[in-house]
């Protein structure tokens, strides 16, 4: 039985020799693709067979990506809730009785301090020296450009070809 990478060998092949000779396609040039051709149709059933079975897993996937991206938020949403209600009864609990803690049997609820930077919302009121400037490539941009015929000094606009399996 011929493998999936022979067929791609064989058919390497007859087009380098179709494309180098320089010749009109001999008869039996065409038997040889024809027969490659039908050696290839259970190669190119397996192969859609692979590749829809792997597109299904990846759609599961992304789904339960989806589906756990949604439960770790409302997680987060609770989390912050319970925060809020721990802050504003430690609160009234310092305000009422001067302590900043709580001790339970399962843990200590107390309030903690730490140090942020605050700065200006507007970026041109930043410190330059402490800014990092990075370049990035505006693509869309470019590309339509080029497509309305603009010249962009080392860079040209490629078609890519993709393959489609249904």
């Amino acid at each position: 039985m011929t493998t999936t990478a022979d067929l791609i060998h064989q058919a390497e092949g007859l087009i380098h020799q179709l494309a180098n000779d320089g010749t009109e396609p001999q008869p039996e040039w065409l038997d040889k693709f024809g027969e490659w051709i039908k050696a290839s149709e259970d190669k190119f059933a397996s192969l859609a067979a692979i590749y829809k079975k792997l597109k299904a897993d990846k759609d599961h996937i992304d789904k339960e990506i989806k589906r756990l991206t949604c439960a770790s938020l409302s997680k987060g949403e609770g989390i912050n809730r319970v925060k809020e209600m721990a802050e504003w009864l430690l609160s009234n609990q310092r305000e009422m009785t001067g302590e900043n803690s709580v001790k339970t049997d399962t843990g200590t609820v107390y309030f903690s301090s730490s140090k942020r930077v605050v700065a200006p919302s507007n970026p041109e009121e930043w410190p330059c020296e402490y800014v990092r400037l990075e370049p990035v490539l505006m693509k869309n941009t470019l590309r339509e450009d080029l497509e309305k015929g603009k010249s962009v000094p080392g860079v040209t606009l490629e078609e890519k070809e993709h393959i489609c399996i249904r």
